[in-house]
This record gives structure tokens, sequence and C-alpha cells, in this order.
């Protein structure tokens, strides 16, 4: 019996981003909105494994949009996105989320190790950061980015 794959709902107000995201995680079904409205009536009314919420969307942000999800989802995974220095891991986290991906070099890799990562315990308990310091190959951590 071959299982299902896990589900994740990439809010963003570039459809190209979803489609590059959708790409890489192709290990993952991933359902696309544009908009904090759109991404929220979605994630009222289908069940997701994660969350991807980008920061800057045309009719809110995404630390507002997670707030709202917070309130019906307390469990389901959350992570923000954002190219802005302005938005910290600690808003993220402040807001629900589990975390904060900076959109910069090394954006892809940060997200297929966070959402393996988040995905891979399906639901997790606690709202704890995903920017911990990862162990290297040789077993020391990692430089942190």
């Amino acid at each position: 019996m071959i299982a299902a794959k896990k589900r994740i709902l990439c809010i963003n107000s570039y459809p190209d981003t979803c489609k590059m995201i959708a790409y890489v995680l192709s290990d993952y079904e991933v359902a696309a909105a544009h908009s904090l409205g759109d991404g929220l009536r979605r994630a009222a009314g289908e069940r997701f494994d994660l969350y991807l919420l980008d920061y800057n969307l045309p009719d809110g942000t995404g630390l507002e949009l997670c707030l709202l999800i917070r309130a019906f989802d307390k469990e389901t995974p959350i992570l923000l996105c954002s190219a802005i220095n302005s938005v910290t891991e600690q808003h993220a986290i402040t807001a629900g989320a589990q975390g904060c991906l900076r959109i910069a070099t090394g954006f892809v890799d940060d997200l297929e190790r966070s959402v393996s990562q988040l995905v891979g315990t399906s639901r997790v308990s606690s709202y704890q950061s995903v920017n911990k310091p990862r162990a290297s190959r040789s077993g020391h951590p990692a430089p942190v980015r």
C-alpha cells in the first residue's frame, strides 16, 4: 500500500514561487493560494500537514495569516518565508509559526531541511524553532548562515 503524500499549502502572491516550491518539494503534494483570504479559506476547509506563508501578501501579511490560522489550527506546523530582513525568527514564533526562512542564498536547502524536519514528524506539539544549528557530515555543528 502506497502512503499518501503529505500536503503543503504554499501561500505566496507569486504563482511562479509556488510552482518552484512544488518542484523543489516534489515528494509532497503542494497546493497553492495567492492571497491571505484565499489561503485562509483553503486552510480552514482542507487538511494540510504544513503551511508555507510568504510575508508579503496582497491583502495582508504572513504574520497576520499565521495568527488567523492559529485561531482554528494550533498544531499544523507553519513556516514563514521572507526576503525582508526586518521580519525575524522571533516575530514568526510569536505569531505561532515554527520559524522563518530567509529567501536568500541557501533558501532551497533550508526549505528542504526544514520541511523534512517538520513534516517528517507530521504534527508538532510544541512551537519550536526549525533554525537550530545543524550537524555537518563530520558530526560537528555546521556554521549558521
